[in-house]
């Protein structure tokens, strides 16, 4: 860990952190405890609901008209009152445990990064994932004298004009892993093909536009996860050199990302990786509406391996170098 002075708080020890994550039952009794007021101080109201539902249902079969409207505004108050304790536990049980299972493994936990925006804002330029507006989500994060460790779930969404009526939608959901790349890694990008082949990319590595990277459309990679990439470098030798090595180690990167998740897009860029993952389902997810105790608990140790993730790909990529727990 960094070198704090003597008026700082000390690190959390190995121990510290062990404690910290016995406190994870405590959270699941209190959401469960929350979840059973709510529902005995809502009685009455979804009691009453459901008999006036059931009541102007059977009416609105054969009169229609309010009775009708009044099924549905009650069905619609009915469903609400059953769904939001749910909502609050999925939303509260991820800002209060989160931040404990992070701490375990040495990371930060936050549930908005605003680091994260700009570094994934930088890579809009790599055509790696659409350009449209962004929505960052928490950021998990390590620093370490052996190197940092960034991980951040962020999507794009699209605003448009249908009938009138403006809507978004979202375009992309994923999450950016950033870290030290290893020694002689070559600046390159891989790339999932989009349409016609372009001789060069409209900006550089770095970003200002001052030499724009050779792309040769020969030169593509398929990996073991079934995907085919283009490849945009800067220097042709030193990437025909490395490509092989590169390949490997994000072979083995596929293979620790969560189910659900794919391989978007790579970047080595002056001695940083930048890796982007798609998701098609949450990372740290809640199951069922009325879940117990003993699935929550069990939860925790998915997050703890989820959270973990970083980790696991830094070691692949630094091997021995790895970063210290």
């Amino acid at each position: 860990m960094p070198h704090t002075s003597s008026s700082a708080s000390p690190a959390p020890t190995q121990s510290d952190k062990i404690a910290g994550l016995e406190t994870l039952p405590d959270i699941a009794d209190e959401m469960l405890a929350w979840r059973r007021g709510y529902y005995k101080r809502m009685q009455p109201w979804i009691a009453s609901c459901a008999t006036i539902f059931v009541l102007s249902l059977l009416r609105a079969f054969s009169t229609g008209g309010f009775a009708a409207f009044l099924c549905f505004i009650l069905g619609f108050a009915l469903c609400g009152m059953l769904i939001y304790p749910a909502a609050k536990i999925s939303k509260d049980l991820r800002e209060q445990a989160l931040p404990v299972i992070c701490t375990a493994i040495g990371f930060t936990y936050k549930v908005r990064s605003a680091d994260g925006y700009n570094r994934i804002k930088a890579l809009v330029r790599t055509g790696l994932f659409p350009g449209h507006d962004l929505n960052c989500g928490f950021g998990i994060q390590k620093t370490d004298k052996k190197g940092d460790v960034k991980w951040d779930r962020f999507s794009m969404s699209q605003t448009y004009t249908d009938d009138g009526k403006t809507r978004t939608k979202t375009t992309f959901k994923g999450s950016l892993l950033q870290f030290q790349a290893p020694p002689d890694m070559p600046d390159i990008i891989l790339r999932l093909p989009r349409g016609k082949a372009r001789r060069y990319m409209a900006a550089s590595l770095s970003g200002a536009a001052v030499k724009p990277m050779k792309h040769e459309a020969d030169f593509t990679v398929s990996l073991k996860n079934g995907s085919r990439y283009e490849i945009f470098c800067r220097d042709l030798n030193l990437m025909e050199a490395k490509l092989d090595q590169i390949s490997d180690l994000l072979d083995a990167t596929w293979m620790e990302i969560p189910t659900g998740a794919g391989l978007q897009g790579f970047e080595c860029n002056k001695g940083q990786i930048s890796i982007v993952l798609k998701h098609q389902e949450r990372l740290f997810d809640v199951p069922g509406l009325y879940t117990n105790k003993l699935k929550l608990v069990k939860t925790f140790s998915d997050w703890l391996d989820v959270a973990a993730l970083p980790l696991e790909i830094f070691r692949i990529w630094h091997k021995e170098d790895t970063v210290e727990k």
